[in-house]
């Protein structure tokens, strides 16, 4: 499954990271994860440089127009990591990688400060016009709260108490709560990542992939 959590940056800028499985088994649930980004960041070990599903994953956020990001040359530690970057260099020309190490506590504040210089590079998608859309990448259910389902909001915004159509099915739910990184807010922006508990519907009742919108919204 999807992992994520939030990571704030030198200059105070709050990141919403999504960690994508890397095996090929699970490319269907990289894109999911996918889906909504503004950014990457590339994990290449030191010691294995670019591997086959680095491509794949690289092709994938070409696909999904997601250009931008920074490579991290892990394992640094346990291998020189110039032929690594080597390699990246010639499959992402213009692209700042930087050589980490967590056992050592090797440049991570080097690795922040570079998502940080992309990161303000962005436009983000908060005032990006349009209606609400959350593309669905998880669909499980809490005791006490019912259907949940999680995405990083593509567009628009939703709030407690929206009434929004699921696609394909076609059927209206209405928000519960909104959470962002386990905190209830009173409403989240496009490219935040969300947690949506719905009334309308149950949670076997929505698959990944499956799509919220604004209920007026047509999507072909």
């Amino acid at each position: 499954e999807l992992g994520d959590a939030p990571l704030e940056l030198p200059s105070g800028r709050r990141l919403s990271v999504v960690d994508v499985p890397g095996h090929e088994r699970f490319v269907r649930t990289m894109v999911a994860g996918a889906s909504g980004i503004d950014m990457f960041l590339l994990c290449v070990a030191a010691d294995d440089g670019v591997m086959p599903q680095t491509r794949e994953h690289l092709a994938v956020l070409r696909q999904l127009g997601v250009e931008r990001g920074v490579v991290a040359i892990t394992k640094a530690d346990a291998s020189e990591p110039e032929a690594a970057a080597a390699e990246v260099a010639e499959l992402l020309p213009g692209t700042e990688a930087v050589a980490v190490s967590a056992l050592a506590s090797r440049g991570l504040g080097e690795l922040l400060a570079a998502l940080d210089r992309v990161a303000a590079s962005l436009p983000g998608r908060a005032a990006a016009p349009g209606p609400t859309r959350l593309h669905i990448d998880r669909s499980f259910t809490l005791k006490g709260i019912g259907t949940v389902v999680t995405g990083t909001l593509w567009a628009g915004a939703v709030a407690p108490g929206d009434v929004l159509r699921l696609l394909p099915a076609g059927r209206e739910v209405r928000v519960r709560s909104v959470e962002v990184h386990d905190r209830s807010i009173p409403a989240a922006s496009a490219g935040q990542r969300v947690a949506l508990a719905l009334a309308g519907t149950s949670w076997r009742e929505v698959q990944r992939g499956d799509v919220l919108c604004a209920p007026a919204t047509e999507l072909s």
